[in-house]
């Protein structure tokens, strides 16, 4: 049986990443999107999780609101559709699957930065598969910090 693992940057989704900021002052995008774009970026999403396919995701830069006022919960609107259930890992991981499974841990990696890790056993047709999430340092200047990271 072969299974299909997909990782997706949310924060990215449908935005180029010059408007970002003029979008989103002061990092609120990290809390959802504005009211203005919301039924925009929920077709954008679900246009892309058609495309993936995929059984397994490890999301960075998760937000548990897919808007500012905090009335969407973005689980329910982008996942469950698809048949997603989706952990939220805190610090923006978060894991989606289309089998049942289960956190191992959640650590950051310790002495090198505070972005974090995560381990999940998935029960996906008969076999148990292990899955890592991850959202190493990002940006010009961070790449001997990235490869520590990926060495643990």
């Amino acid at each position: 049986m072969k299974f299909k693992v997909a990782t997706h940057n949310v924060c990215h989704m449908g935005m180029n990443p010059v408007d970002r900021s003029e979008l989103f002052p002061g990092n609120t995008y990290r809390n959802g999107y504005p009211e203005e774009i919301v039924e925009l970026m929920k077709r954008e999403w679900a246009n892309a999780y058609a495309l993936f396919e995929a059984d397994f995701i490890g999301i960075q830069e998760y937000f548990p609101w897919f808007d500012l006022n905090r009335s969407i919960v973005t689980a329910e609107q982008v996942y469950k559709p698809f048949d997603y259930e989706v952990e939220y890992g805190g610090r923006n991981l978060a894991f989606a699957s289309k089998y049942p499974f289960k956190k191992i841990y959640q650590d950051t990696f310790d002495g090198i930065s505070v972005r974090q890790k995560e381990k999940f056993t998935v029960n996906a047709g008969g076999r148990n598969i292990t899955v890592f999430n991850s959202h190493p340092s990002p940006g010009p200047g961070k790449e001997e910090e990235r490869r520590r990271e990926y060495e643990r």
